[in-house]
C-alpha cells in the first residue's frame, strides 16, 4: 500500500473507508496547528482531511478561544460538581429513572441468569465452582439472626404441606391434620399451637453453629411439648439437635418432650372431611391436595 503523502510502501497506514479508500502512514497524519504551531497528531486520515480543509487549531487554543471571557452558570457548576451529581443520585427521582432504564429487556440480564453468564464467560467447570461459591456465601448471609425471618412466627403461606383449616384449628400438614384428627379430638386433649398465637421459640445452635429457633407443634393438657415428625427422621441430625434443645427447655418448664408419627389421613378420608365442609383448604392447599390425589390414584 501507498502513502498518498509521501508515496512510501509496505509500511503502517490508516484507512479512511469512505467513498474511495485512500491510505496515510502514521508520519504524515500530523499538522501544526496554525496558531500556536504546535504539532496535532491524528487517528485517521478523514480526521487529519477535515481539519487540514477547516484550518483547525489545536485543543488547547480551541478551549482559550472557545470559551475566552465567559464564565460557567452556578446551575452548570453545580452539574459538575462531585457532591451535587452524588446528591442528585441519593435523590427519589434519580432513583426512579435509574429503575425505568433497566426495566424488562432494557435490563442487560433479560432473560438470562447469572449461571448462564459465567458459563459464557468462564466456561462449564469455572461456572460450577462459582455458583457453588455464591450459594455458600448466600447460605452465611441468611442463616441465623441474618435471616429477615429470625425470631418470626412461620407464615401460615408457608411449608411444603397440604394447608387449611379443620374446624377453625388452622394445620400446616397433613401430618398436623392427622394428629388433630386422631389424637386431639378422639382423646379430648386440651391444647394450644406453639406457632401462633403463642409463638414458642427455643433457641439453639445449628449444624453449621449458627443461632436458631425452634418451634414444636403442641402443647397438649399443659403438660406435653409435641413435635409431629415421621419416624423416618427421629434419627437424622437436624431432628436430634432440636430434640436436645427442646428437652433442655422442658427440664426448665416442667414440660414432656414428644416426638409422636401418627398415621396420616388416607386420600379418601381425606376427600370425604373436605366435601363435608369440615376442612377448608388454603390456595397453595388446594394445589398441593391435587397433586396428592394423583399420586394416591
Amino acid at each position: 500500500m501507498e502513502c498518498i503523502k509521501c508515496h512510501k510502501d509496505n509500511i503502517i497506514v490508516h484507512l479512511n473507508g469512505r467513498k474511495k479508500k485512500k491510505f496515510i502512514c502514521n508520519d504524515c497524519l500530523i499538522r501544526n496547528c496554525p496558531r500556536c504551531n504546535s504539532i496535532i497528531k491524528y487517528t485517521t486520515i478523514y480526521n487529519y482531511q477535515h481539519a487540514v480543509d477547516n484550518n483547525s487549531l489545536c485543543k488547547i487554543c480551541k478551549g482559550e478561544t472557545a470559551f475566552l471571557g465567559k464564565k460557567h452558570s452556578k446551575e452548570t457548576r453545580m452539574r459538575m460538581s462531585k457532591n451535587s451529581n452524588k446528591a442528585f443520585s441519593q435523590t427519589n427521582e434519580y432513583r426512579e429513572k435509574q429503575r425505568k432504564g433497566s426495566l424488562g429487556k432494557k435490563n442487560p440480564m433479560y432473560g438470562k441468569t447469572l449461571y448462564e453468564v459465567w458459563v459464557k464467560k468462564y466456561g462449564k467447570d469455572e461456572a460450577d465452582i462459582k455458583l457453588s461459591q455464591y450459594k455458600k456465601n448466600k447460605s452465611i448471609e441468611t442463616s441465623g439472626k441474618n435471616n429477615p425471618m429470625y425470631g418470626k412466627p412461620t407464615p401460615k403461606k408457608s411449608g411444603n404441606g397440604i394447608s387449611g383449616y379443620y374446624k377453625n384449628w388452622f394445620f400446616r400438614s397433613l401430618l398436623e391434620l392427622s394428629f388433630m384428627i386422631n389424637i386431639i379430638e378422639r382423646f379430648n386433649f386440651s391444647w394450644i399451637s406453639c406457632e401462633q398465637p403463642t409463638h414458642l421459640k427455643i433457641p439453639y445452635k445449628g449444624i453449621d453453629e449458627q443461632d436458631r429457633n425452634y418451634t414444636p407443634d403442641f402443647i397438649l393438657n399443659k403438660k406435653y411439648l409435641v413435635e409431629c415428625k415421621p419416624r423416618r427422621l427421629w434419627n437424622s441430625i437436624q431432628v436430634l439437635i432440636k430434640k436436645n434443645a427442646a428437652l433442655s427447655y422442658c427440664n426448665t418448664h416442667s414440660l414432656k418432650y414428644k416426638l409422636i408419627d401418627v398415621p396420616k389421613l388416607n386420600s379418601v378420608k381425606l376427600t370425604q372431611l373436605i366435601k363435608a365442609g369440615k376442612i377448608q383448604l388454603s390456595k397453595s392447599g388446594i394445589k398441593k391436595y391435587e397433586k396428592f390425589i394423583k399420586i394416591k390414584k
